[in-house]
């Protein structure tokens, strides 16, 4: 978990990404992101 975020974040490619959270067997996807720009928002907002 980065900087406290109670989310993973995974790279799916050089720029896109996936935030999510992982429970016992189930894994629930929050986010997807097509570009950098996008998560660098995304993330800013919880700073």
């Amino acid at each position: 978990m980065k900087c406290g975020l109670p989310y993973l974040v995974e790279e799916v490619t050089k720029q896109a990404r996936i935030i999510y959270q992982a429970e016992s067997d189930k894994l629930f996807i929050f986010r997807c992101f097509a570009n950098h720009k996008e998560y660098e928002k995304w993330y800013k907002s919880y700073k």
